[in-house]
């Protein structure tokens, strides 16, 4: 059809009866100011007039030609992309429409509320009744003024060809079939691009255009007669009112409140074209007739529905129909968007149609671009006000949403998260989110606590982010993973796959949804404070989490904790050290300052308070202001504190469950066979067999939410950074001028820190090596692996510098993580264990520091320090077992040997607990052996109580225990003795140890060989790692690595084990279970001819100083001082026995003071007289021993002439 190109100053409408329904009663509207609307990524807002360089463009042609060359994004979000594609063209959009030669017609009716309020401001247009059907030729409000700006700019015929020119240049040779149009005069082609623009509209909208009135009763599609309100129509220039008209007049007749919904419906389905799917059909499931009130596909029945459908619909098939105008897709775009806003905010917030809407959203029925320019649109055009009104309805139900589908079992679990995420990263201009700064001025943002004593649960539950933030791999969080994942026993493979899919999809929330949510939120800037104070929040009112048996109903989840760790490692991943206060943790004003009652890494509590006193009462001091990077990085350290580490100690506990669970399990079913059991028992046997189905599927979810690589992974890396941290407090940044161990002066900031801040770091790396070794490993492919280099010399320094840490346990743990990385131990972390052993510092200080530490653990202070020590050195012997395959390490030992002040002392520890372990686990097996003897006598054993019974077989059970650990220990020290021996003899030959080696290795020689040696004999001897073969051979090697006289000397002087009988029998038991070859066993029978002349001569000794002197021998053991020394309280012995006191107590035996080597004075008086009586020469020299007889005999005769 043709169009009018006359531009009067005033146009009247029809003075005809319209059968359009009257929107009298439809609802009112407040419009807003004009405003730009951003169009969207593919749209672009050109400068120029509808030409026919606009609408000759094809498909396959360079749009590039139409984009303005200096179109930028404000701001460069890696999270979304397309959303700073559409914000660049937003505001080049907003550029261009200042200078747009299109004049806006903007015609107000049905009564001025029909148009949305971008369009206000350029009408002037009186309606009465409403409606343009109604309006009257005469009075003054009969008439309709159009405002059009006199100075629309005319388009020259030069300047359109020359552009033509250009573009053709530009495009490829497609564009000649359309050339036609372009040929035409000046009026020709205007009415062409005017048809060409109505069919436009028409095929969008699904409407036609008529020349006059008609009964639209009978019609399939809209009727709409432009002539009603403008007799002149420029299609070129006016087409942004044609739209505007389309879409009021469509919109008004579904909202229209005095037609029935049915009605409404009817004219919808004539508002679209027959083949194609509205966003409702598309959106919900298919209703039969007879169902919800008979509707055909409405889950319910709103008319604002049916409005936002059709406005949607037209949006979508605009971008469908992929019009060769990119200027009038972009009008129909920004008036679709426009009349969306209106209908939302006309709703009230009507909860159906805010459903639908989030529905749509859901479904994927808006393009991302819609939504952009949807929040751009209603920020830049709507107050404050309307824009809350608008979005916080929406923010709600997706809040209402994530509650109901909080559960990875859901496959739709992602769908508000996903919104969500979108949503919050549309910005309008630079590090503007509109939807990130409401949704943190929200009440539920940061709710009031109610609940005091469930403060961290409350708000677990409560807070807007709460449900985003609860998704859980965990059984006890979510038992809904149990059922999907794990729902009954699978094979490995099974298992694995599950698993590995449960961690994938929680990553991918955690990566790709939560973080760029926050880091939306932290990155603008009127949303920042409050996004802090959330993580405050959340980590203050869950404090109680970190301790050991915290109360998890008033806390909140573990997975809910693990997410919140998880974000906040990826946004404090690339802070420098450089950045961070160390002094944050001390201000009190801080809401993650240190509490009163932590204890610290060196300082007590009154050390710490009166030194940060006394800093902060200086003149000069003053805090450093708080900066993001100092706030996120201690939140971060903090939420480790109360997430991962409290799940590693839990998980833990179940698996001590599992194997407890296990053992009763397997001891209870075979007497459970055997009718052997009461009907108590047997029910408690059953109940735990269904508890261990339990913990098992929860051991599965632990392990997919606990042991995942990825997450894992960011925990060391960000563990690493903190170390880097301490390392530089410490001043231990540079390890190449490092000298260990550590200077006395620890740094007070250092000394001040809760002693948890190293806690943490031991803990998680001991449980990754156990359970998760895979993340030490620099290749691993799930995550940028760390730099390990802090990590080893953090270890390093710790156990090289004990001093700086006041709990000897803190240290204890670095050395337990340098053994369980051992491969000894564990194959999988060889690397870390190779890095740590092969350390410069470590070659050099380890030995010396672990020898130390093995005997400065012997006194701790604590109730369990007796039992805690062999444990500690356990790790220690295996350490220093595979130092030995290394050479640097294996050299450092025997030098310490030769030249180091702590390997006596050393060498003395590891006697006494070798004396003691042995001990104990032969006395543990000797009452096994008796236990289990009794129990064959079934007839016997039944005469017992039943009281007798129990008490004999919980002592068998303590027994069993106690000697499978004690025999573990005990075969460790004395392999240790075995390989040191063997290289290293001479510090064994002390005078302070080898009587003591001697007469410990004659005593379980003894055990082995003896006449009581059957009573050892239990069943299954290998489950309590009882192997008297093994320990024979071992035994014996010991003795032959210290062949020398000294040696036989110490034998000779232990009365109460030695005998030949028993070298002997020891001899004969390694023939006939062929350990040894026949050359060693006649090398060890060597030792008894060796041993038995030293016994002859000392026999004779002891007959000849039977009579000496009680000054002569020592107080303590009553025997002959070789060499007197005299102790700082007057008292005088011999050095040997005092110095092997010191060995194990630094304290003078007389009155418990403190004594050291170094305070002993040698006894000059006495010593004149034990020079020449000295024991050993006695031994040797038959010359002196006649003088000793003589002088005794003198004595003798002098004494008798004095009585006489």
């Amino acid at each position: 059809m043709e169009t009018q190109r006359n531009n009067p100053d005033q146009v009247q409408s029809p003075s005809s009866q319209s059968t359009r329904t009257s929107p009298q009663s439809s609802p009112s509207l407040t419009p807003p100011q004009q405003q730009p609307i951003s169009a969207p990524v593919s749209v672009v807002n050109s400068d120029i007039s509808f030409t026919e360089a606009n609408l000759v463009s094809d498909d396959n042609d360079n749009d590039e030609a139409l984009l303005p060359s200096d179109t930028k994004s404000d701001f460069k979000n890696e999270n979304s992309t397309g959303v700073d594609e559409a914000q660049s063209l937003h505001q080049k959009s907003e550029s261009n429409s200042n200078s747009n030669s299109i004049q806006f017609v903007n015609l107000d009716f049905v009564s001025k509320t029909m148009t949305p309020k971008s369009y206000e401001s350029s009408m002037d247009v009186d309606c009465h009744g409403g409606s343009p059907e109604k309006m009257s030729k005469t009075g003054p409000q009969s008439e309709t003024k159009l405002s059009l700006d006199s100075k629309i700019e005319k388009m020259d015929i030069d300047a359109i060809e020359e552009r033509r020119e250009n573009l053709k240049r530009q495009r490829d040779n497609s564009l000649e079939s359309k050339s036609d149009l372009l040929d035409s005069s000046d009026e020709e082609t205007n009415n062409k691009l005017s048809d060409a623009i109505l069919e436009m509209i028409s095929k969008t909208f699904n409407v036609v255009f008529a020349s006059e009135t008609i009964d639209q009763s009978n019609q399939s599609m809209i009727c709409i007669n432009l002539q009603e309100y403008k007799q002149n129509w420029r299609p070129t220039e006016d087409y942004k009112n044609i739209i505007q008209i389309v879409l009021s007049e469509n919109v008004a007749n579904l909202m229209n409140e005095e037609l029935s919904f049915d009605e409404c419906k009817e004219y919808f389905e004539r508002c679209k074209p027959t083949d194609f799917a509205s966003v409702i059909e598309t959106s919900f499931k298919i209703k039969k007739k007879f169902e919800l009130e008979q509707t055909t596909f409405m889950p319910y029945r709103n008319k604002f529905i049916l409005a936002l459908s059709y406005v949607i619909d037209c949006y979508n098939r605009a971008i469908k129909n992929k019009f060769d105008s990119l200027e009038l897709l972009s009008a129909i775009q920004n008036q679709c968007i426009d009349f969306v806003i209106f209908i939302m905010l006309e709703s009230k917030s009507d909860s159906f149609l805010v459903n639908f809407f989030i529905q749509l959203l859901y479904t994927s029925r808006l393009i991302p671009d819609f939504v952009v320019n949807f929040i751009i649109n209603a920020y830049n055009q709507y107050s404050q006000e309307k824009f809350k009104s608008l979005f916080i309805p929406i923010l709600y139900t997706l809040w209402l949403d994530m509650n109901c589908s909080c559960s990875l079992a859901y496959s739709h679990h992602k769908l508000p998260l996903k919104i969500l995420n979108h949503i919050c990263n549309v910005s309008v201009g630079k590090s503007n989110y509109p939807i990130g700064e409401l949704l943190t001025q929200m009440d539920n943002w940061l709710p009031d606590c109610f609940i005091a004593d469930a403060a961290g649960r409350e708000f677990s539950r409560t807070a807007f982010m709460s449900p985003f933030l609860r998704l859980s791999a965990f059984a006890e969080d979510d038992p809904k993973v149990v059922e999907k994942f794990y729902p009954s026993k699978n094979d490995t493979d099974v298992v694995k796959a599950n698993t590995q899919n449960l961690q994938s999809i929680l990553d991918n929330a955690r990566r790709n949804l939560l973080y760029p949510i926050f880091h939306s939120l932290l990155i603008n800037q009127k949303s920042r404070s409050r996004t802090i104070d959330f993580f405050n929040e959340a980590l203050i009112r869950n404090y109680t989490r970190s301790r050991l048996h915290s109360n998890e109903k008033i806390v909140a989840s573990d997975g809910y904790l693990n997410n919140l760790t998880s974000v906040l490692q990826m946004l404090s991943i690339k802070i420098k050290r450089e950045k961070i206060d160390p002094w944050y943790p001390l201000n009190e004003q801080n809401k993650l300052s240190i509490k009163k009652d932590e204890s610290r890494i060196k300082f007590t509590e009154t050390e710490a308070d009166t030194w940060l006193q006394e800093e902060i009462s200086r003149p000069s001091f003053v805090w450093n202001p708080i900066t993001f990077s100092t706030q996120c990085f201690f939140q971060t350290l903090y939420a480790h504190h109360l997430s991962v580490i409290p799940c590693i100690r839990k998980h833990i506990r179940r698996l001590r469950a599992i194997r407890e669970l296990n053992r009763f399990i397997e001891t209870n079913s075979e007497l459970m066979e055997s009718f052997r059991l009461n009907q108590a028992v047997r029910n408690r046997l059953r109940r735990c067999k269904e508890q261990m189905l339990k913990f098992h599927k929860s051991k599965l979810c632990a392990e997919a939410g606990l042991l995942d690589e990825r997450f894992l992974g960011r925990c060391l890396i960000f563990y690493d950074q903190f170390i880097h941290f301490l390392l530089k407090l410490i001043n231990c940044d540079n390890e190449y001028d490092l000298e260990l161990p550590l200077t006395s002066n620890v740094p007070s900031i250092f000394a001040s820190y809760p002693d948890w801040y190293i806690e943490d770091i031991a803990d998680f790396i001991l449980f990754v090596i156990q359970h998760c070794p895979a993340i030490l490993v620099s290749t691993n492919p799930n995550f940028d692996s760390a730099n390990f280099d802090c990590l080893i010399l953090f270890i390093i320094v710790i156990i090289c510098s004990p001093h700086y840490i006041s709990n000897p346990y803190l240290t204890a743990k670095f050395i337990e993580i340098v053994f369980l990385s051992s491969p000894i131990v564990n194959s999988q972390s060889t690397s870390l264990h190779s890095k740590i052993i092969n350390h410069p510092l470590a070659e050099q200080y380890l030995v010396r520091a672990l020898m130390k530490f093995y005997t400065d653990i012997e006194i701790t202070g604590t109730s369990n320090e007796f039992y805690d020590k062999f444990t500690i050195r356990y790790h220690i012997s295996i350490i220093f077992k595979s130092f030995w395959t290394n050479q640097k390490q294996q050299f450092a030992i025997i030098n310490e040997a030769d030249n180091g002040k702590n390997f006596v002392k050393f060498i003395n520890m590891l006697m006494n607990d070798t004396t003691f372990l042995l001990d104990e686990s032969l006395v543990s097996l000797k009452r096994i052996h008796e236990v289990k003897e009794d129990m064959k006598d079934t007839e016997n054993w039944n005469k017992q109580s039943r009281e007798q019974r129990d008490n004999r077989e919980r002592q068998l059970a303590f027994d069993e225990r106690q000697c499978r650990s004690f025999l573990i220990l005990a075969v460790e020290n004395v392999d240790l003795l075995h390989y040191l021996t063997k290289t290293v003899q001479k510090p064994f030959e002390a005078m302070e140890l080898i009587d003591r080696l001697a007469a410990m290795l004659n005593f379980n020689l003894q055990q082995l060989c003896g006449k009581k040696c059957k009573s050892l004999k239990v069943p299954n001897p290998e489950k309590y790692g009882w192997d008297p073969k093994y320990l024979l051979d071992r035994i014996t090697d010991i003795y032959l690595h210290l062949k020398s006289k000294k040696f036989y000397q110490a034998i000779a002087n232990d009365e109460r084990s030695y005998s030949r009988e028993l070298f002997k029998d020891a001899a004969s038991k390694m023939e006939r279970i062929q350990i040894k070859s026949q050359h060693k066993i006649e090398s060890f029978l060597l030792i008894i001819s060796e041993v038995e002349k030293i016994l002859e001569i000392k026999r004779q000794i002891e007959i000849d100083f039977s009579d000496a002197p009680d000054n002569f021998k020592d107080p303590l053991m009553d025997t002959i001082m070789d060499d007197p020394v005299m102790l700082p309280s007057g008292n005088v012995m011999d050095r040997s026995v005092i110095i092997r006191h010191l060995l194990n107590a630094s304290t003078d035996p007389f009155n418990r003071q403190p004594l050291t080597e170094d305070m002993l004075v040698p006894s000059k008086f006495i010593e004149a007289y034990f020079n020449r009586y000295n024991f050993f020469l006695i031994l040797t020299d038959e010359k002196l021993r006649e003088e000793i007889k003589e002088w005794k005999l003198n004595k003798m005769n002098a004494a008798k002439k004095k009585s006489d």
